[in-house]
């Protein structure tokens, strides 16, 4: 996996020669609040997108003192690897692509930082393909949050309480209480979900698993996320009646 280089974060913004990547992380992480504010007041419910677009203005729904708010840079219009299908648009920052993509087209300058007097923002718009589009709402969510329980429910039914105990779970000595807690939880899924049902939800982590290879996400707690989600899908779906699996197939 190609990892994030301090030429790439340079580029983007000269500013930052010579800052730790992990300096850079957890200041995103101090602004998170704003620039999700920033980003929910983009007005994308009407939005269409030209054939070729370089900059579109578009409304703010909400607007906020500078303290309060960090504004969006760029709109991403993510569709298909094989180009069939309409694009799904999502405001971002740059930065937070930057600090965790190896992988990205290049990112025209932001046109403007601020909404202008009528409450209108220009912004670059940058075409990305993907392997599997659906999924980059989950991926997208946890770049900025950083919120591991939240991904690892949109992948796999795995409890709340039980996903937290599993995490602090790790050293040796604790490995077989692990181990007994993951077989609760595998039996529980295996008996809850059909297999259809559990073919579907490791078809969504392939797809994102495929996402964040193309795009060169070296973040650990997605990688875990992941990990952990086909771990125990793939033991609820073994440990299914053969002739139930037989059936699905």
């Amino acid at each position: 996996m190609p990892m994030v280089t301090n030429e790439m974060l340079i580029a983007l913004d000269p500013d930052l020669d010579g800052v730790a990547l992990p300096f850079v992380k957890d200041a995103l992480q101090n602004r998170r609040e704003a620039m999700l504010r920033g980003i929910a007041s983009v007005d994308t419910s009407n939005m269409v997108i030209p054939p070729s677009p370089t900059n579109l203005k578009v409304h703010m729904l909400s607007s906020y003192p500078n303290q309060f708010v960090v504004y969006p840079t760029h709109l991403i219009c993510v569709s298909p690897l094989n180009g069939t299908g309409g694009g799904v648009v999502y405001p971002v920052n740059a930065l937070v692509l930057v600090a965790h993509c190896a992988r990205l087209p290049t990112l025209p300058a932001s046109a403007s930082l601020q909404p202008d007097v009528s409450n209108h923002l220009t912004m670059p718009v940058v075409p990305i393909r993907l392997p599997h589009p659906p999924s980059f709402a989950k991926l997208f969510d946890y770049l900025y949050t950083k919120h591991f329980g939240r991904l690892c429910a949109s992948l796999c039914p795995i409890p709340t309480e039980s996903l937290a105990a599993i995490t602090e779970l790790t050293t040796n000595a604790q490995a077989r209480e692990r181990g007994e807690l993951l077989a609760k939880i595998v039996e529980t899924i295996r008996d809850t979900y059909e297999v259809a049902a559990l073919l579907e939800k490791m078809k969504f982590i392939h797809g994102l698993w495929s996402n964040v290879c193309e795009l060169g996400i070296a973040e650990e707690g997605i990688w875990k996320c992941m990990n952990l989600a086909w771990q125990v899908l793939m033991k609820a779906l073994t440990a299914k009646p053969r002739v139930e699996t037989n059936r699905a197939f």
